[in-house]
């Protein structure tokens, strides 16, 4: 009683068997067997004898009902006498798995596309699909093949499944409301190296006097570059064009890059980090200037490479390290020299110093007499500093289109017996 048979595993019917002892055994008596609702169907003995007394034996197959079926069995004798014997059985429709599992991997990728071929009954159709204990609804991932014919047979598809480096399991389990089925299968799955792109930075520790530095890196890649950056801590500073990158002659996309930084005194906070990125990952490089002020630094506005007068005026700055240092110092910038064609020019005029500024201005009028003239503009040697860098000199060459006839004649007038050395003078006239 209560078995539950299935179908696809157990047959859609059942054998009963019985072996019965009449009261008086010439009297005759019939059976019937009832499943359900259906009309009674009478059946018979078998011809064989049941037991070794004689006693009569019935053997009948019966079909089942899908779900569930009360089997009724009566014995009847000619005075209405009877005996009836019920059982219930329970008859499951359960989904299919047909044939093997088809799992095809994709290329290069840590994916797989499962197929498989399930049968159900029409009337209960799929409710559930899952792989590897992950739900899927099926009206997602499957559909009705050959539904005109019973059991229909439902064609399930499955894509990008993830699979990891080794041997992977993938198991199919499919439900209806009358039970589940399920099948599994192997896949191999052997990962391709990787090929991040490589970076190729200049330099990765600098010490630098100048404020400001261009930094020089080349990118190289197997595949299509997807983005390259780069980066100061969370801040990006530029990202660089990658659609118009081409193949070079060994087969590899190539991206160079130059890019001017801005930076602070010491190495805090001059990190960058360059970043690229293809189809296999990401690859990061780090690159840490040391911004070291100099203890003087010399800086004069170019001027134009051509002018057309003979008479031009230049403009500069001495930069110290400090508003202390600039105001100890100011007063010996009036010993800068300004040669032109190494001859030596006029004092150059010094601008109040602003408060708090470590810069000291200037100005200096010179006269062009060639027709290309080499100028060159120096500090004074007596500034005594501390230790440190020194950019305390700057060359340029300007052309002229009317330059001063040169010189014939050098006169040099020195003051004498004047104690303050800020009236003293140093004149070069030119004849």
């Amino acid at each position: 009683d209560n078995s539950i048979l299935r179908a696809g595993t157990d047959q859609p019917e059942v054998v009963i068997k019985g072996v019965f002892t009449p009261a008086d055994e010439f009297q005759p008596f019939r059976v019937t067997v009832q499943v359900n609702d259906q009309a009674p169907v009478q059946v018979a003995f078998n011809d064989q004898k049941g037991l070794a007394d004689g006693s009569p034996q019935l053997l009948a197959k019966v079909p089942l009902q899908p779900g569930e079926n009360l089997i009724q069995v009566q014995v009847k004798n000619d005075w209405r006498e009877s005996t009836l014997s019920k059982r219930h059985i329970f008859y499951r429709r359960p989904p299919r798995i047909v044939g093997a599992l088809t799992i095809t991997p994709e290329k290069k990728k840590p994916f797989a596309e499962l197929k498989a071929r399930v049968t159900a009954p029409a009337d209960l159709p799929l409710a559930r699909i899952d792989v590897n204990d992950r739900q899927y609804d099926p009206k997602d991932v499957a559909r009705v093949v050959a539904g005109d014919k019973e059991p229909a047979t439902w064609e399930i598809r499955l894509e990008r499944l993830p699979l990891q480096p080794g041997v992977n399991t993938l198991r199919l389990a499919v439900q209806n409301a009358d039970g589940a089925a399920s099948k599994e299968e192997t896949i191999t799955f052997e990962p391709l190296p990787l090929k991040p792109p490589e970076l190729l930075l200049a330099e990765r520790q600098v010490t630098t006097s100048m404020p400001e530095y261009t930094l020089g890196f080349r990118v190289v890649s197997e595949s299509r570059l997807q983005a390259v950056e780069l980066r100061q801590e969370s801040k990006v500073l530029a990202s660089f064009d990658v659609g118009g990158q081409k193949q070079n002659a060994s087969g590899l996309f190539e991206l160079p890059g130059r890019y001017p930084v801005a930076l602070t005194p010491g190495a805090s906070g001059n990190t960058f980090r360059l970043v690229a990125v293809n189809g296999d990952g990401e690859t990061r490089d780090e690159m840490t200037i040391s911004y070291v002020p100099p203890a003087v630094q010399l800086v004069v506005s170019a001027p134009a490479v051509e002018v057309k007068d003979a008479v031009l005026q230049l403009k500069g700055q001495v930069a110290f390290r400090t508003p202390q240092e600039a105001r100890r110092n100011q007063y010996k910038l009036e010993g800068i020299r300004v040669y032109v064609n190494d001859f030596l020019q006029r004092s150059v005029v010094l601008a109040p110093l602003r408060v708090a500024s470590n810069q000291v201005d200037f100005t200096a009028d010179i006269v062009l007499n060639q027709p290309a003239n080499k100028i060159a503009i120096e500090c004074p040697p007596d500034l005594h500093l501390e230790a440190g860098a020194r950019r305390d000199r700057q060359e340029f060459t300007v052309a002229c289109a009317s330059p001063v006839k040169p010189a014939t004649l050098h006169l040099l007038v020195v003051a004498i017996d004047v104690r303050d050395r800020r009236e003293q003078e140093k004149l070069v006239q030119q004849d």
